[in-house]
């Protein structure tokens, strides 16, 4: 069943649009991220659907009815902030059941509601104590109890982890995760972290310049970006400008300016003599072995190591390629680490690239 859908939303200031025609469906129970760089309208939509900004035009409709002309209390829906807006002379308990009391809810009831969301974010010891008592994680899950408290039909999260450190943001992202699952409740999650957006979505929508790019689930999105700016953004990539020189149904021959072939599998539609830009992700790119030539191999000179522990990664300078071409490989074995300077030939399979059209 579908919990919330924009349809065509814009929201301009003077002659400045923020957020251009913007349409998204989100089903019930599912997690959607909204990802994209700072300006590019992330917190101008998501205040638009929690009532405190009026759009220009378009509508917002949740469980099928418009919200249009609905203050911000009678849209019920939870809103957590970055700041995490905690009352700070409020002690926990009272922080988490002010939502309840400003909803005329009565004493006993609200009593057993604040119990159980402070059972859920594990903070029933800590209900007396103040804000500035608390660390930045449970200052956290206390914002995250009060948005919940109160049973929303949507929750509203803009970018709520960006104060906290590296390990805290990735133990909270995994409680975030299990507290929806386990309510089955519909998130709309902003953030312009894309590790943040990969492990949490259901549904990934890559925001740039107040539109959506594309939008689907994550990994279609990393592995088959419709657009430079997605292919950019949502990781690490090598571009190649080629030329296409023949299509044969799902299979595409193009050509490199320095004449190398390409052969790629794509499903877009491409025409004989465009250019367009070949994506390849880092971790698809393979050291070649032999001397033989052929379709999607290179040869090129090491021009940088960087050792990661885990992974390493080595940039290759090819003939009139736009930038290095980087590969990434396993950095647990210490044995035939190539060094700068060395000639090396790289190949990839034809699946694993994309043709990305669009700019």
């Amino acid at each position: 069943m579908e919990r919330i859908r924009l349809d065509h939303l814009t929201k301009v200031y003077g002659q400045h649009p923020v957020v251009s025609d913007f349409s998204l469906s989100v089903d019930a129970g599912q997690f959607c991220v909204i990802l994209g760089p700072s300006g590019s309208g992330k917190s101008t939509l998501i205040n638009m659907i929690a009532g405190f900004i009026p759009p220009t035009s378009g509508e917002i409709y949740v469980d099928g009815k418009p919200t249009s002309g609905l203050a911000p209390y009678q849209r019920e829906l939870g809103m957590m902030f970055q700041g995490y807006a905690l009352f700070p002379h409020l002690s926990v308990y009272e922080n988490v059941a002010f939502p309840l009391r400003a909803r005329g809810v009565p004493d006993k009831t609200s009593r057993e509601r604040v119990e159980q969301a402070l059972a859920m974010v594990e903070l029933t010891a800590f209900e007396r104590r103040l804000p500035d008592e608390l660390s930045g994680g449970q200052q956290q899950r206390t914002a995250l109890a009060r948005a919940l408290v109160f049973g929303p039909r949507l929750l509203l999260m803009d970018e709520p982890l960006a104060a906290l450190d590296r390990r805290l943001r990735e133990r909270m992202q995994s409680e975030i995760r299990a507290i929806q699952r386990k309510l089955a409740i519909t998130v709309l999650y902003i953030t312009h972290d894309q590790q943040e957006a990969m492990t949490l979505a259901d549904v990934l929508v890559v925001m740039n310049r107040g539109r959506a790019e594309q939008v689907g689930a994550p990994l279609d999105l990393y592995h088959r970006p419709k657009t430079r700016f997605v292919s950019e953004f949502l990781g690490d990539t090598n571009l190649l400008q080629v030329t296409v020189e023949s299509v044969s149904g799902e299979q595409v021959s193009c050509r490199t300016p320095n004449g190398d072939p390409i052969v790629v599998a794509t499903s877009e539609p491409i025409a004989v003599g465009q250019q367009v830009t070949l994506a390849i992700r880092p971790e698809q790119v393979r050291f070649a072995s032999g001397e033989t030539s052929g379709s999607n191999r290179f040869v090129g000179r090491i021009s940088d190591v960087v050792d990661w522990g885990a992974s390493r990664r080595y940039h290759i300078e090819i003939p009139d390629a736009e930038r290095a071409i980087v590969v990434m490989e396993s950095g647990g074995s210490r044995t035939h680490v190539r060094q700068r300077g060395e000639e090396v030939a790289v190949s990839f399979e034809s699946g694993d690239a994309t043709l990305v059209v669009a700019s």
